[in-house]
């Protein structure tokens, strides 16, 4: 699209709304065109490790193929400790990044061998006032252990939101734990099964059954539960009677004139 509209790199261009809401990139001001103006391409290697992209079928994303990418790593561990997955409170970028660097974060089950006598004295990379290296302190190393430490407890379908496979947020999760509300029982699940769970097609149950017979992911997903992680449904998760409409968001755009809504 970009190519058929010949919209370069420094260009300025017209947006119009496309319907009620869309926005829609019209074309470039050839008249504004600076002459330096590049032609986009798309990449052909991740700017992270280098190694080759590649565009599933149907898809508009590009993506890196390779299972080292530090980029892929750091953001994953980032999804691990957000809020809408394991919402581990302090555990941000900038000490995840830190921890990345040097060597001691790789995967999701290295957090829970954090310990505060480590974190106190992370240097973080960044100098005090005196030009000595700036450590985390122990405040701030004790608030974040209590944090990896409550984690444990979180709901099973954050756990399975938190492991970033692919397609899987944190609806489908609710979805699966609905129907395997355990580890053990969902990676005992076909493909076939798998495409029983209310909302999964062919290429969510085939992701969700690769991911679990990965041997990495496996040992990540073991190591979890020896650390004390929550791989089975808690009580909060149990569903007393069919909810059709469970897990499911429904978004309304353009006008609904009407329709007699009230705020």
């Amino acid at each position: 699209e970009v190519h058929r509209k010949d919209v370069r790199i420094g260009d300025t261009v017209i947006v119009r709304k496309a319907g009620d809401v869309i926005p829609e990139v019209v074309g470039p001001i050839l008249a504004l065109r600076p002459d330096d103006a590049m032609v986009w391409q798309e990449p052909k290697t991740c700017p992270s490790c280098g190694m080759p992209v590649v565009r599933e079928e149907g898809e508009s994303a590009l993506r890196c193929i390779s299972i080292d990418c530090p980029a892929q790593a750091l953001e994953r561990l980032l999804h691990w400790v957000s809020r809408e997955a394991m919402d581990i409170d302090g555990m941000g970028e900038e000490i995840v990044g830190r921890l990345v660097e040097l060597g001691r974060l790789s995967d999701v089950a290295d957090f829970y061998t954090l310990t505060e006598d480590e974190l106190a004295n992370l240097d973080t990379g960044r100098l005090n006032k005196d030009g000595r290296p700036f450590k985390l302190g122990r405040t701030i190393a004790t608030k974040l252990v209590a944090a990896i430490e409550e984690s444990k407890s979180r709901e099973f379908h954050r756990v399975l939101n938190g492991l970033g496979m692919r397609h899987v947020g944190k609806n489908t999760a609710k979805q699966i734990v609905e129907v395997y509300p355990s580890m053990d029982a969902l990676a005992a699940a076909s493909e076939e099964d798998l495409l029983g769970v209310h909302g999964i097609g062919e290429k969510v149950a085939r992701g969700i059954w690769k991911f679990l017979r990965t041997p990495d992911n496996v040992d990540v997903i073991e190591r979890l539960g020896r650390a004390g992680v929550a791989m089975s449904a808690l009580p909060s998760e149990e569903v007393p009677g069919e909810k059709p409409l469970s897990g499911l968001t429904f978004v309304l755009t353009g006008s609904l004139s009407g329709l007699g809504m009230t705020r």
